[in-house]
């Protein structure tokens, strides 16, 4: 299984190869991240996507995050400004 980290029956065993990976995986250890303004709201986005696309968990994904946010901010904008 592509995305286990280990097994939980018959008892918890986990594969920490894989778990470092995951505890690797930080905006702060993603190139891509490092001048992105908004790489602290996102943290790299998605890992499964990160995988599907750079071939590793460790890749970011930055999909419509930008455009999502300012999505966000606007709709925050307009009901600010009306409640004024």
């Amino acid at each position: 299984m592509k995305w286990s980290l280990g097994t939980y029956y018959p008892q918890l065993e986990l594969d920490e190869q894989k778990l470092a990976l995951w505890k690797e995986r930080h905006v702060l250890n993603q190139p891509e991240c490092k001048g992105c303004n908004i790489a602290f709201l996102c943290s790299g986005n998605c890992p499964v996507q990160a995988g599907r696309t750079t071939g590793s968990i460790l890749g970011a994904y930055c999909g419509n995050v930008k455009r999502d946010l300012d999505s966000h901010l606007e709709l925050l904008n307009d009901s600010f400004t009306a409640l004024s």
